[in-house]
């Protein structure tokens, strides 16, 4: 990639990284309230831990990376120690994050099945696939990062570690969206929280598997390849993590729902209906542990 394709990517990418912090630190001022009363509150449990990961100590790497790499822009490219443990500290959280989404993901969808038990054993050996999968990508992509040599912010990924990364992450959430469309749609009767949770899933993976197909397609077809896999790989680890905190989580309602889907689900007449009063519980053979 040459120097000023390079300068390019990083105002671009800036910009992008800079417009999804905006949108983030907005949503948190909007939901803080809430958010305060129905998960600060009460004992903490593994629900609680994922949902302030995710929220909160994922949202703090991303700032340190990202003034990290304007410090390194604005020194002209910096010294490379810093630089490789940027390019480091950038993958490695990246798949903690989306580990501990998943894992999110994963506890909404067992609770819509908390009955099968087929489904719990299908969703945990799905699950240890999947960070297999894509802890082997981000393995490769690190050994090829370490054996670079120049300080480029954003160089060209290997494509095989990138391959094995979105395998892993696109089978998850296809069968993840699949399993909660088909419990949901089904489902009668369906309150106005599940149809609005319904409605939001099925935009947010559509508007997300476009993006990231065009992506592909115009990889596999433009001849700028060192450009076009370093946005891939930026927007992959980078972008992705950022919208997907921010997708998951696009109003108030599935806000707390998302990290706390099982809260106050119980199963009435043969029908799972929400309580009016919310509490951590996860609903387990009948027995309701707080």
């Amino acid at each position: 990639m040459s120097s000023g394709d390079s300068r390019y990517l990083a105002r671009v990418a800036g910009g992008i990284a800079v417009g999804a912090l905006a949108a983030q630190v907005w949503d948190h001022i909007l939901n803080m309230g809430d958010e305060v009363k129905y998960l600060w509150r009460g004992k903490l449990n593994l629900v609680k831990v994922l949902y302030f990961s995710v929220r909160y100590f994922i949202l703090g790497v991303q700032i340190i990376t990202q003034v990290m790499s304007f410090e390194l822009e604005a020194a002209h490219h910096g010294f490379w120690g810093q630089c490789k443990t940027l390019r480091i500290i950038r993958i490695t959280s990246g798949m903690l994050s989306a580990m501990v989404l998943q894992m999110i993901l994963l506890i909404r969808v067992r609770a819509l099945y908390y009955e099968s038990r087929l489904a719990r054993y299908f969703l945990s050996i799905l699950y240890h696939v999947v960070v297999a999968s894509q802890l082997a990508g981000i393995t490769i992509l690190i050994q090829d990062l370490k054996s670079s040599s120049n300080c480029d912010l954003h160089p060209r990924a290997q494509f095989f570690g990138l391959i094995l990364f979105g395998i892993g992450g696109g089978v998850f959430q296809i069968m993840n969206v699949g399993m909660t469309v088909t419990k949901l749609a089904f489902r009668k009767p369906r309150t106005p929280l599940m149809a609005i949770l319904l409605r939001e899933a099925v935009y947010t993976f559509m508007a997300l598997s476009s993006l990231i197909s065009a992506q592909l397609v115009n990889q596999a077809f433009n001849k700028d390849k060192h450009l076009q896999r370093a946005f891939f790989a930026y927007v992959v680890f980078k972008g992705l993590k950022w919208l997907a905190m921010l997708t998951t989580t696009p109003t108030i309602s599935s806000s707390w729902y998302l990290a706390s889907i099982s809260i106050g689900v119980r199963h009435r007449h043969r029908h799972y209906l929400i309580n009016t009063q919310i509490h951590f519980s996860f609903p387990h053979r009948g027995r309701n542990f707080s």
